[in-house]
């Protein structure tokens, strides 16, 4: 029988899941679904260590070492003041802001383009089934990654930007996201954005760090999805 102190972290991701499927188990059945099975690859992969190729240059083995204290709720309070500081003053665009991971209504644009919108992506889930379950497994390495299939099988918190048809964005995106966690936290966020067919958007992501160092296992995952040509 494991101890906590012997169980590994892998299993302790997995045995997170369980609290984790109950507590934001999601109206979207398609939702629930990817991470169910997304979990379980989880499972048979494991976390990567230098013996996979795409990490074999990232001291991931000594980082996986640390005791994670896992958070489905992170601390998302932030004051403007500092949110503005880490924004280009002056600077023309809809600013879209996260806070370990957790998308920001309040310290975000409201973005009132016609054509453009944004939302949490727990929020899209329920409001935007057809473009999610459309895009949301787009382009990513679960299958063969541990920590992307780690973060399908966590997916809960993120923002949501859908660029309609044909639309031309009259401003730059800028996606702000922010880490303050001064433990040893595991974070994540997914975010999902969708540019349809003939569709503008000039789109900007970046990281910044606050009240003490990075968290030490952040996975923040992009998926941006650009609309054909048609032919």
């Amino acid at each position: 029988m494991q101890t906590a102190e012997t169980i590994s972290l892998k299993d302790k991701f997995v045995s997170a899941y369980n609290e984790f499927s109950n507590i934001y188990k999601s109206n979207n059945a398609f939702v629930n679904t990817q991470r169910a099975k997304a979990i379980e690859r989880f499972a048979s992969l494991g976390l990567p260590t230098k013996r996979n190729e795409e990490y074999k240059y990232a001291n991931v083995d000594a980082l996986l070492r640390t005791d994670f204290e896992l958070s489905f709720n992170p601390d998302s309070r932030l004051d403007k003041e500092t949110v503005d500081s880490l924004f280009v003053e002056g600077l023309d665009a809809h600013r879209i802001v996260l806070v370990n991971g957790v998308y920001s209504e309040t310290l975000s644009d409201t973005v009132t383009e016609e054509g453009i919108t944004v939302c949490s992506l727990t929020d899209a889930f329920e409001k935007y089934p057809v473009t999610v379950e459309k895009h949301f497994t787009n382009y990513t390495t679960a299958e063969t990654d541990g920590f992307s299939a780690l973060n399908m099988a966590f997916a809960h918190h993120g923002v949501y930007i859908h660029v309609a048809a044909k639309t031309v964005a009259k401003k730059p995106i800028w996606v702000l996201n922010i880490g303050k966690a001064k433990n040893n936290a595991f974070l994540q966020s997914r975010n999902l954005i969708v540019v349809e067919r003939l569709a503008q958007a000039e789109l900007v992501s970046f990281f910044a760090s606050v009240e003490g160092k990075i968290p030490p296992l952040a996975i923040p995952f992009l998926n941006c999805t650009l609309g054909t040509m048609p032919t």
